[in-house]
């Protein structure tokens, strides 16, 4: 994918702003890189309806080559809500890969506070 810069506001962090290099989207042995498989899998979503995309903070700058990617494709990009990292008991970030029902119980929470 191209240079590029873009921006987004996000409802946590406020106005966000992000240049990069090119980068790739599907890697040498054929697998998508971790940019790329979110924005085509949240772009699927969000033919579901509108999408709240909660996350690390440490995804703040991915997601402006996310929203460009959301363009290339022709779609709408998510509402982001960027957070602090939340650590578990062994002081790792929890996710969805490694505490699947906790994050998704928060994710429901948070869609429930905001409406």
């Amino acid at each position: 994918f191209p240079a590029g810069e873009a921006s987004y506001k996000d409802k946590v962090q406020g106005n966000i702003y992000s240049s990069w290099e090119p980068f790739v989207c599907i890697r040498s042995n054929g697998e998508p890189s971790f940019i790329f498989a979110n924005a085509v899998d949240d772009s699927l979503l969000m033919e579901l309806g509108d999408l709240i995309v909660i996350r690390g903070n440490d995804h703040v700058f991915n997601t402006c080559k996310q929203i460009a990617l959301y363009e290339a494709m022709g779609c709408k990009a998510p509402e982001y809500r960027s957070m602090s990292m939340i650590l578990g008991d062994d002081g790792k970030p929890l996710s969805k890969g490694r505490c699947w029902i906790w994050v998704f119980c928060l994710s429901a929470c948070m869609s429930i506070c905001s409406a």
